[in-house]
């Protein structure tokens, strides 16, 4: 809440009414046994000022009373005979001799925690104030005995300048002013003016607008009543204090229930806390075990890791050796692998050879057995056994030659057999010379014949 300061002031035109409330008489609802504050201030020298502690109605107050009561009718004679003297004239009964600030504070000032500081920012306000309007002070008041500790600040209300009552010179302008030399006065202690009426009027009307029907005077008088701002006299805030001391009696006793929920409130709440620092310090627990798991795992896999990248080392090892094993064996076997390659290729070479001859064989065969037919037409009687057995032979071996080429090719697609013979005959390039071979291996006899296909050079050789 914001600290606020404010500032009213009082006309009068003789210090008997200021002073007698102050010092001199004890109205009911003020403490009897606290002491208020005066400080004088000597005419000469305005700065300087005479401090005394009183209690109003008691002889302490009423001394002073008594000093302040000849003073002021000093002060009044002196104001009357310079008026008369600079104009010429008397001054009107009816003139105001005196004015008086009332200094006010809003609740969350606490002046007993301020000290001196209050009283001498009070001091330089009523120094503002009467330095501007050409006027001195008297006297200052502050009433400790009351609710609320406030100011009364006793000038004078005759201008030393113009040597007349400043009661005319002030304006409503000069009483704002005066608001913002108050705020400008306490602001070293953190208290600031109070918000100006037009500004609390502002406010209010644009939180509580203007309702159908409602005339423009009936508008205004609820603006200020909600605003507020309609200052009291001091004897109408006498009159509302006793229901304003039973409002605040009954907000006291709000507050302590609220105070005594809140107790209670409190006593459920540190439970709570209680509960819930147990079950952190367990969580805290638990979360320094799984920490401490974290760190366990964190190691074995980190075993692991190694074990992994040892094994990885090893491997590559053994993979780089096994390379070079392999290298080297394909370093060994190849020259092995390229004989096969050139047998492979040989055995390709004897059978497209084979392929050629076999047409060849076919038809030199057909033409022996037609030159061949008046001796295959003899009667088998006057052949011999011999001349039997070769033309049986001969003839099987014709027709199987003429007949079915497919599977003489065959035979002679078999890496041994007669191909051996063929690749003997395409080494020594004799194509004439295999012919009669081919030939002379018809013609022998069956048994010879198949145990040819087998060890062809052989029986060639020995035939």
């Amino acid at each position: 809440m914001n600290k606020m300061v404010s500032a009213r002031i009082h006309w009068h035109k003789d210090a008997h009414r200021p002073l007698n409330h102050g010092l001199n008489h004890a109205p009911n609802y003020v403490d009897p046994i606290i002491e208020n504050d005066l400080w004088v201030f000597d005419p000469a020298n305005p700065l300087s000022a005479t401090h005394h502690r009183y209690r109003r109605g008691e002889p302490s107050g009423k001394a002073q009373y008594a000093v302040l009561k000849a003073t002021s009718q000093t002060v009044m004679d002196d104001q009357a005979g310079r008026y008369l003297a600079h104009n010429n004239r008397k001054l009107p009964s009816n003139a105001n001799h005196f004015c008086e600030l009332l200094i006010t504070f809003s609740r969350s000032v606490d002046p007993h925690s301020q000290g001196d500081a209050l009283d001498q920012c009070t001091f330089k306000l009523a120094h503002t104030f009467a330095g501007k309007h050409h006027v001195r002070v008297i006297a200052v008041q502050r009433h400790n005995d009351e609710g609320k500790v406030h100011y009364h600040c006793l000038c004078t209300a005759l201008s030393d300048k113009t040597h007349r009552p400043i009661t005319k010179s002030i304006k409503k302008g000069d009483l704002s002013n005066l608001q913002d030399m108050a705020g400008h006065a306490f602001s070293p202690l953190g208290i600031q003016r109070g918000t100006k009426t037009i500004e609390k009027l502002k406010q209010t009307a644009t939180e509580n607008p203007r309702q159908e029907g409602e005339s423009e005077n009936d508008y205004t008088r609820r603006l200020f009543k909600l605003a507020n701002v309609r200052n009291k006299t001091v004897a109408e805030l006498h009159a509302t204090l006793e229901a304003d001391l039973d409002a605040l009696e009954i907000e006291a006793a709000e507050r302590q229930q609220q105070l005594a929920d809140g107790d209670a409130l409190k006593a459920d709440e540190l439970a709570a806390i209680a509960e819930q620092e147990r079950e952190l310090s367990r969580l805290r627990a638990l979360v320094e075990g799984l920490d401490a798991e974290r760190d366990r795992l964190c190691q074995e896999q980190a075993e692991t890791q190694r074990g992994i990248n040892q094994k990885t080392e090893q491997l590559t090892r053994e993979q780089h050796a096994y390379a070079q094993l392999k290298a080297q064996e394909r370093a060994v076997k190849q020259p092995e692998i390229g004989a096969l390659q050139q047998h492979v290729a040989s055995l390709e070479r004897e059978l497209k050879a084979a392929q050629r001859f076999l047409p060849i064989a076919a038809r030199t065969l057909s033409r022996d057995v037609d030159r061949k037919a008046p001796y295959l037409k003899t009667p088998s009687k006057k052949r011999t056994q011999q001349e039997r057995d070769q033309v049986t032979e001969f003839r099987s071996a014709a027709k199987k030659v003429s007949k079915t080429p497919t599977r003489v090719l065959d035979d002679l697609a078999q890496p041994e057999g007669i191909a051996s013979w063929v690749r003997m005959l395409e080494a020594k390039r004799v194509f004439h010379g295999g012919l009669e071979r081919i030939k002379k291996l018809l013609s022998l006899p069956l048994g010879k014949w198949v145990k040819a296909k087998r060890h062809p050079e052989t029986e060639l050789k020995d035939s």
